[in-house]
């Protein structure tokens, strides 16, 4: 107890071991986890020795509380080693796993959200496939590890720790679901969307509509939204407005569909070639040109996404 009492105080002096052989170790052992709790994200090796632990004690503790896996040690590039210590819920997933699962999860790990490939898994274990196999099984069933499909290569087997999730570019990203493009998610958002604006009597913003998803149980981020809201912009279902609000930025409203046929002579009269007096000066780079027609792109709904922009 004095021993503890010295270390969580912050003494310099070294503690105090009255004990001896396996008593003494098991002390040693209590004495390390208890300084853990204060330090969840770990401490390394020269911390550690600076806080009063004798080196040989320290790395007697540390193999007894590796060996019944309550800590991992991991290897820091500047540190030297790291003590970092393990959930009691972690440790009984871990409990009587043999040096090959603990091998197997440490290269998962060291893969953190990129996952390792099972090909790259089996060649840095060196551990016969059917084994490798049994073991991986073994790890999943705890739900220690999981194993994902990368959007980009479907035909992979990539594993990675249990709590983790797959960067963007191994998942696809948030419209991926199993590897796969969630077509059925992103047109329930784009029919939501569009249902939400064409109820509304006033222009509203992506903010607005990341509101209303929100309380249809379809929760995205704003940049998710913005692309949902993009696409109908593109497949004319939604229609930029510039805002009159103080704080501008863009609005959206429901495109008005004019029903007429793009093949039919109606349609053919309202182009504003037809009855533009001066077309036969118009042409490509001209100072009278397409590009520049303000009619032309007010026909087309250009002059709408300018204003808005």
């Amino acid at each position: 107890m004095a021993a503890m009492r010295i270390l969580m105080a912050g003494a310099k002096k070294k503690p105090k071991f009255p004990m001896s052989g396996p008593e003494q170790l098991q002390a040693d052992c209590e004495l390390l986890r208890s300084t853990f709790v204060k330090h969840p994200e770990g401490l390394t090796a020269p911390q550690l020795l600076k806080m009063g632990w004798e080196k040989e004690r320290l790395k007697q503790a540390a193999g007894a509380l590796r060996q019944a896996n309550r800590i991992e040690v991991h290897k820091h590039a500047t540190e030297g080693v790291i003590f970092v210590p393990v959930s009691e819920e972690v440790a009984v997933r871990f409990q009587d796993l043999t040096e090959e699962h603990k091998t197997v999860y440490k290269l998962i790990s060291d893969a953190s959200t990129q996952g390792i490939w099972a090909k790259d898994l089996s060649s840095k274990s060196k551990i016969p496939a059917g084994t490798l196999s049994r073991i991986t099984k073994t790890l999943e069933h705890r739900r220690l590890i999981k194993q994902i499909t990368p959007a980009q290569y479907r035909s992979r087997k990539v594993w990675m720790l249990f709590e983790l999730e797959p960067a963007t570019e191994l998942s696809g990203g948030s419209w991926y679901k199993d590897g796969q493009i969630d077509a059925e998610l992103i047109q329930r958002l784009r029919m939501a969307t569009v249902e939400y604006v064409s109820n509304c009597a006033e222009p509203v913003s992506a903010s607005d509509i990341q509101v209303f998803l929100a309380s249809q149980q379809l929760s995205r981020s704003i940049e998710n939204v913005e692309s949902i809201v993009r696409t109908l912009v593109l497949d004319r279902e939604l229609m930029p407005v510039a805002s009159q609000s103080m704080k501008g930025g863009t609005l959206y409203t429901l495109r008005r569909k004019s029903g007429i046929s793009c093949f039919s002579s109606e349609f053919y009269v309202q182009v504003p070639c037809v009855s533009c007096p001066v077309r036969d000066r118009c042409a490509p780079g001209h100072v009278i040109s397409p590009e520049t027609c303000q009619f032309m792109n007010r026909w087309l709904g250009l002059s709408e996404i300018e204003d808005a922009v």
